[in-house]
Order: C-alpha cells, then sequence, then structure tokens
C-alpha cells in the first residue's frame, strides 16, 4: 500500500527519473466523438426499451455491439465506468488508475500474493492494454476443439481472428522496438532462444510511445472505442455510462426463463466530470431487450449472473490469471524504459515445459513507474530508493505462464465486492522459476549489471566486476551458475515471499459442451436461460497463454454474427437447454 500511494502521488519522484509528463513521442490527437445518454433526476424508474442491450463496452461487448448494430438492430450498451476523451491522456498515476482500472488498480487475490489489473473504463481493458494482438496459437486451439468445441480448428474461426485484426490493422511491418524490446531479442539471439515479434492493433502505422496504461494520446491505438465502438455508433447503437447493472430480468414460460432485460443505477457526471459531489444524478434504470448480452469482463460477468439468481455452480470456477513474475535489469547506459510501445517481442522457448502446452513466455512490459516499480520487495527505505533511481537505466520483463492451475471469482459476503480466491500452483511456479533463470542469462550476456525480480527470497545478482572484461563464459559464468543454482534450491516462488501480477483474466463463464462442466454452449448462450449471452474473456475453455484480446474479439464475432442471424430469422428455438 506504501509503495503504491508514494509512486503515485510523490511530487519528486517523476522529476528525479528524468520521467515526463507526457510521452516525448507521438502527437495528440482526437478521437472518435462518443455521446451517451442522460436522463433528470426522478423518483421513479426511467424505462428504456431495445432490441439487445450490451453490459460491458470492452473487447467483447464492442464487437458484439458493431455487428448487432450494422445487422440492422436496436443496441443499447451499457458500462459502470466512464468515457474519458484523448484529451485526457496520458493521466497522471493517481487518476489512470482510480479512472480506469477495476477497484482503482487495487485488486489482489485472497492469499494477497497477486495484483490483478483489469480494465474498467470505456472500451475496457482494450483502452489500458499494451496493444499485443496475437492470435490464439494452434495447440490451444486443438485443445479447445477435442473438448467438445470443434469450431476453434475451424476456418469459420481464423476468418473471425482475420476480421477482428483487420479492423484494427494488425501487422508487424510498423513495429519500431525500443531499446527494452531490443534487449530481449539480442539476449534471446546470444542464446539460441526461439523469439519473435508481437503484431500490434495499432492500424497500419508506427506507435512508438509507451503509456498506454495512462490512456492513448494519440488514437494510434486502434482499441474499441476507436473501431467496434465507433462502427457500432455510427451504425445507431446508443451508449449509457455510469450504469451499474444491479440485476438480469427474466420472464417465465413454459419453455423456462427468458432473459428480458437489465435493471440498474445510472449515475451522472458532476459538474467536474467525476462520479460524486452534489452535482451528481442517480437514476433507477430498466432496460427491456429481446436479448440480453452480458461483456462484463472475468471478474464482474459471474458475479452479475450469480445477483441475477443463476444457480450453475460452474459459474465463477475455472479462472486462469496468467500469473506472472517480474524482472528488473540494470544496465549501464540509459534506457529510458517508458519511451517506445511497451511490448514487442516475446520469448517462446519455454512455453510448453510440461508437453502439454503448458509454461512460460518471457516478454517485456509496461514501464511507466506506477505499472513496475511497487511490484518489487522493500526490503528497507534506503535499499529501496536505490533501486528505483535506477529506473531509467533498466530493462523490465516478464515471466507469463499458461496456467493449468485454476481458481474462482465470488462476491464478497458482506458488500458485494469482487474476491477472489486464487494461488498460483506448484507446476506453474516452478515454471515460472525456469522463465527466470532464462531471463537472467539473457540479460547477462546482453551486459546487465544487476537482475532484480520481484521475489523476496532471492537477494539480486550482481555482475562481478571481473566479468566486465572480455567475456568468453556467457551464460556459464561462474558467479552466474552460483546464483541460478541458488535460485533452484529454494522453494518455488513462495507466495508469501513473492509479489505477482495478472494482466489477463479468463474462464469465470467457461465454454463447454455440457452444464455440468461449463457455464456456456458453443454459440456463448448461457445453459438453462433463453436470450442470454456471455461474451468476453470469461468463456475461453482455459487459458489462451497468449494476450486474450483477439481470442476474446473472435469469439465475440462469431456469436454476435450468429445471434442476429436468427434475430434476423425470428428464431424462437434459440434456449441452451440443459
Amino acid at each position: 500500500m506504501f509503495k503504491q500511494t508514494w509512486v503515485k502521488f510523490s511530487p519528486t519522484l517523476a522529476p528525479v527519473l528524468g520521467f515526463p509528463r507526457v510521452p516525448v513521442h507521438g502527437k495528440p490527437a482526437d478521437g472518435f466523438k462518443h455521446t451517451f445518454l442522460q436522463f433528470p433526476a426522478a423518483d421513479e424508474p426511467e424505462i428504456i426499451e431495445t432490441d439487445v442491450v450490451i453490459v460491458g463496452s470492452g473487447c467483447g461487448g464492442s464487437v458484439a455491439a458493431k455487428n448487432l448494430a450494422e445487422a440492422g438492430h436496436k443496441v443499447l450498451v451499457l458500462d459502470k465506468s466512464y468515457h474519458y476523451t484523448s484529451n485526457h491522456f496520458p493521466m497522471n498515476f493517481n487518476e489512470a488508475f482510480n479512472s480506469m482500472f477495476e477497484s482503482g488498480g487495487a485488486v489482489v487475490t485472497d492469499d494477497g500474493s497477486m495484483a490483478v489489473l483489469a480494465g474498467s473504463t470505456w472500451g475496457g481493458g482494450g483502452t489500458v492494454n499494451w496493444s499485443a494482438a496475437l492470435q490464439t496459437q494452434g495447440f490451444v486451439r486443438e485443445e479447445w476443439a477435442k473438448n467438445g468445441l470443434p469450431f476453434f480448428t475451424s476456418m469459420e474461426f481464423q476468418n473471425c481472428l482475420d476480421r477482428v485484426s483487420e479492423r484494427m490493422g494488425v501487422d508487424v511491418e510498423h513495429i519500431k522496438h525500443n531499446k527494452t524490446n531490443r534487449f530481449i531479442l539480442e539476449g534471446a539471439r546470444r542464446l539460441g532462444y526461439a523469439a519473435k515479434t508481437v503484431p500490434q492493433n495499432t492500424g497500419h502505422t508506427e506507435h512508438y510511445c509507451g503509456y498506454c496504461t495512462l490512456g492513448c494520446h494519440s488514437t494510434g491505438k486502434k482499441g474499441p472505442t476507436e473501431t467496434f465502438l465507433a462502427d457500432a455508433a455510427t451504425a445507431g447503437a446508443t451508449f449509457i455510462e455510469g450504469f451499474r447493472a444491479n440485476k438480469i430480468l427474466f420472464t417465465d414460460t413454459k419453455d423456462g426463463q427468458v432473459a428480458s432485460g437489465v435493471e440498474g443505477v445510472w449515475t451522472s457526471r458532476d459538474a467536474y466530470l467525476g462520479r460524486s459531489g452534489a452535482t451528481a444524478v442517480t437514476r433507477n434504470v430498466t432496460i427491456k431487450a429481446k436479448r440480453v448480452v452480458v461483456s462484463c469482463g472475468t471478474l464482474q460477468s459471474p458475479l452479475l449472473l450469480l445477483r441475477s439468481g443463476l444457480k450453475n455452480p460452474q459459474i465463477g470456477r475455472n479462472l486462469h490469471l496468467h500469473p506472472v513474475a517480474i524482472a528488473g535489469a540494470v544496465l549501464d547506459e540509459e534506457f529510458r524504459p517508458w519511451e517506445g510501445a511497451a511490448l514487442t517481442t516475446v520469448v517462446n522457448e519455454l512455453e510448453n515445459l510440461d508437453n502439454q502446452g503448458h509454461g512460460v513466455k518471457i516478454e517485456a512490459l509496461s514501464m511507466v513507474p506506477a505499472a513496475f516499480l511497487p511490484l518489487f520487495p522493500w526490503r528497507n527505505g534506503l535499499d529501496y530508493k536505490l533501486w528505483v533511481q535506477k529506473l531509467p537505466r533498466m530493462a523490465g520483463l516478464i515471466m507469463l505462464a499458461r496456467d493449468r492451475g485454476t481458481g474462482r471469482v465470488y462476491p464478497d459476503p458482506g458488500d458485494g465486492r469482487i474476491r477472489i480466491d486464487y494461488a498460483v500452483s506448484p507446476t506453474d511456479r516452478k515454471h515460472i522459476v525456469e522463465g527466470i533463470i532464462a531471463s537472467a542469462k539473457m540479460a547477462y550476456v546482453s551486459g546487465a549489471k544487476e537482475f532484480h525480480t520481484s521475489w523476496r527470497e532471492v537477494p539480486p545478482f550482481i555482475r562481478p566486476v571481473e566479468s566486465d572484461a572480455e567475456d568468453t563464459e556467457g551464460a556459464n559464468n561462474a558467479a552466474l551458475q552460483a546464483w541460478i543454482a541458488e535460485v533452484r534450491r529454494k522453494k518455488p516462488l513462495d507466495p508469501e515471499r513473492t509479489m505477482f501480477a495478472s494482466a489477463h483474466q479468463m474462464g469465470t463463464c467457461r465454454m463447454g459442451k455440457s452444464p455440468r462442466t461449463s457455464v456456456v454452449d458453443s454459440d456463448c448462450q448461457v445453459w438453462g436461460t433463453r436470450g442470454l449471452y456471455v461474451v468476453d474473456a470469461s468463456v475461453f475453455p482455459s487459458a489462451s497463454g497468449v494476450n486474450p484480446m483477439l481470442t476474446n474479439m473472435a469469439i465475440a464475432d462469431r456469436a454476435s454474427r450468429n445471434l442476429a442471424r436468427s434475430m434476423r430469422r425470428g428464431d424462437q428455438n434459440f434456449h441452451a437447454r440443459l
């Protein structure tokens, strides 16, 4: 708590580091002009009728909104968070986390070992992610297909991936690697590790910024606000911000429950564009709809289903988080690692350590101070400040596990807020340790002087002075090998001594072929209901192993196109049977 507070609010930290308030690279630009419904104060509920109501404006919900609106249906998109125009970006550290992340960026697992960053703003995670746009890998698609979902290995699914990629201008041709990503690529080359460039959703243009966690001021990142939500608005969709969905409404019929709308509370902005104060208006709102699409994200979608009275015991379970440990390599030269696109390379050498598709990827990460520095151990005040002041000379790395272990999301019994029951499994911790060792080798052969991790029990590796002479040993250096041996002797990443992080949440409304093991069917319709769908990363059958944006969007693309066709036919037999 102290580290977060100090990094976000210190008036001297950024000047001491030389971290500028706005990016050196990139020019400010105006984004799409989104407009939102407003309601006067009144005691009685506001009632709105529509064809489709979509709860959530993130990656899945935005694609569904575009497809359904362009198919001629009346679409209303709701979000509990608010829209900020590009001239608000990049925000200050405290403003960004409070305005654009779930619970102010302070969500942690019940055991306190993992910080969980989830976007909560207009456009969802697509507004604050790092532009990485990797398609679902073949071995993951095969795994999902073998579990009763054959469309994942079909050309239809590939077409969906390609369609959403093209709309966002995903490619690798216009990428300019910053120093950190070049450092990773060079380390991988010197060790013979498999590595590649990560495609970016930047509209087929160069996007050399690095501040995307705080909002994209140039609109160069083509996330939902600049693509799918803009298309939906052009096609006639309407939007409401500041709407907390309390529950889904159902109508009972002889064939079972039919989703018929959403009930919630709308809160306007106050005079300062905030969410509280005497000038804010609060109003109960009821949305009546023919179809309800839930796209609140992996953390919130299961809570909405549970608040609405659904009893499937799979709701909230099968949570995957892609746990990561973090490392910082300190060099002699100034890197200014916050400059340039955050994540443009990935090392795949260790992605299949168990021969079942589970292992680790090594990547760069956002190096804005508030997203990086608080994750490292506090040993004492002087030690931490000496570490922090080295940030301009650092390269940051993450070791991201495609987790075999799972957890669950559930509502707090007292106030209903998100609770996360998840502990990184021993297998996944062993995989991450191998990633740490590989990262240390890469850092060493590329000239790093120090190598720090978010694992408190392991002291930093400090390069011996004598190794600065002509180095013929490389990663065989005796001091480095002794440090690696010490790492392997430790209990692997003891959760009480390690700070993990997660930026990818998946699986709490899992897709499958039976309600005994899943929450939605292959069309993303909730088992045991009619007209209720979930389209976000919560429907992933297991961890994707890559940044989930494109997989999420492709699933939403297929599901919403199928839904549009069924509505056009007037199909009444659209329920997922138990």
